[in-house]
């Protein structure tokens, strides 16, 4: 009996290894099919900073990604919609795709710093950008120092070269 346990959790084990390793690998190739990406940025007081976030992205890769903002509630055709919570901490990205291709995004904003105050513009563009970096395709963090795919960022971090060559390892 007991070796039999011990052979089915050894075939568990494998199996999760095996599936964590394919979704890991086809996870990091998600990619948009085409540019320029519609980008829903609803009527906000930091939306002017949502886009210069977005353009710094644009500037990066030299165009290899790009982006047509609109601008209203709802913007049904839009691939990447933003939206902005007045009383959270944490932002985050969720996103949908099909045979490696990303389909949809949507970036959640918070607004609060840790201890509960409001962020400051210089605090939420690197937090922004990391949203954003994730969207286009940065499905993992990075360790390099100052850079905005880091998972925890502050003021003063920026998008860094192995960021670059990622994306224009996607978008080739």
């Amino acid at each position: 009996m007991y070796k039999i346990r011990v052979n089915i959790i050894k075939t568990v084990v494998v199996f999760l290894t095996f599936f964590t390793v394919l979704g890991t690998s086809y996870a990091q190739n998600l990619k948009w099919q085409k540019m320029p990406l519609l980008v829903c940025l609803p009527p906000n007081p930091n939306s002017a900073t949502m886009k210069e976030a977005f353009t710094s992205w644009q500037k990066a890769s030299k165009d290899k990604v790009s982006f047509k903002f609109l601008t209203a509630n709802s913007c049904p055709d839009a691939q990447i919609t933003v939206s902005y919570t007045a009383n959270k901490t944490n932002s985050n990205t969720t996103f949908s795709y099909r045979n490696g291709y990303l389909r949809k995004a949507h970036i959640e904003i918070g607004f609060l710093t840790k201890d509960g105050q409001k962020a400051q513009k210089e605090v939420l563009q690197p937090i922004m950008m990391h949203e954003i970096g994730h969207a286009i395709g940065l499905i993992s963090h990075t360790n390099t120092p100052k850079s905005v795919m880091q998972p925890t960022v502050k003021a003063g971090y920026y998008i860094t070269e192995d960021s670059i060559r990622e994306v224009n390892n996607l978008y080739k």
